[in-house]
């Protein structure tokens, strides 16, 4: 019995050293589902949500937001996040495939949050990394649609003399 209750709790300890892979694709991915490479979330958060510390997070190209569409997306475990992959996570490039986050103006009002918040828990854990991933909080402006951006600098605002 003893040997039973040794080689489980090696067998658990083992398991705990390698964390989860999750995966998410905006432009193949789906809200519910295993998170996987074939089946990956479409949303940060949804993976964040489902990552026990220590998983990794594996984010293709393309341009995401928070819940429901806000600028905050808030990581509240430590967990590892990479970008710049393929949709179909074969190659990772951060140039060639780049990862935004990126909030819309249309969800200006939640521009006093941040785009990517970290809200760990404290004391010894494993360590947090984040890699490939671009903020860009340029769409959280709020010029005039016509004579605020001038044209080839959609992010921009034109300032008269």
């Amino acid at each position: 019995m003893l040997r039973f209750v040794t080689t489980l709790i090696t067998l658990t300890l083992g398991l705990s050293l390698f964390g989860a892979d999750f995966y998410v694709c905006q432009s193949a991915g789906k809200k519910k589902g295993p998170g996987t490479k074939e089946a990956p979330y479409r949303a940060i958060f949804d993976a964040v949500k489902n990552a026990q510390p220590g998983d990794t997070i594996h984010i293709a190209a393309g341009s995401y937001t928070g819940q429901m569409g806000a600028s905050e997306i808030i990581i509240d475990k430590p967990v590892t996040i990479i970008g710049g992959y393929s949709p179909g996570f074969t190659e990772r490039n951060v140039t060639k495939y780049p990862t935004l986050i990126q909030p819309s103006n249309d969800k200006n009002d939640t521009k006093g949050l941040g785009v990517l918040t970290l809200d760990l828990p404290s004391g010894p854990g494993p360590d947090m990394v984040i890699d490939g991933l671009i903020i860009d909080q340029s769409y959280m402006n709020s010029y005039h649609d016509v004579k605020g951006k001038p044209e080839g600098v959609e992010t921009g605002k034109w300032l008269e003399p």
